[in-house]
């Protein structure tokens, strides 16, 4: 089956939005304390992009809206065909 319907290339199939809390070490002070993550996997018909963000929960206020802000932004490029192996 195939669908013939003329839509974008550049249009992005979101595959995967993801938030995960998990524990994680602190680096300037060595501590274990609560973390936060956020993980995106999306697609076009020729490129895909696995774009991962992780913050500290006291930055949400600043790490939220740049996450916001990259995702929206996100464009993959067009033009490229894919290339068959010999």
């Amino acid at each position: 089956m195939t669908d013939d319907s003329p839509h974008d290339p550049r249009e992005i199939l979101e595959l995967l939005r993801r938030v995960d809390g998990y524990e994680a070490t602190d680096t300037k002070s060595g501590e274990k304390r609560p973390a936060r993550s956020r993980i995106l996997i999306a697609a076009n018909d020729v490129l895909q992009v696995l774009a991962t963000y992780a913050y500290w929960p006291a930055d949400a206020s600043w790490a939220v809206p740049a996450w916001e802000t990259i995702i929206s932004t996100l464009r993959l490029a067009v033009g490229a065909s894919r290339v068959s192996a010999p």
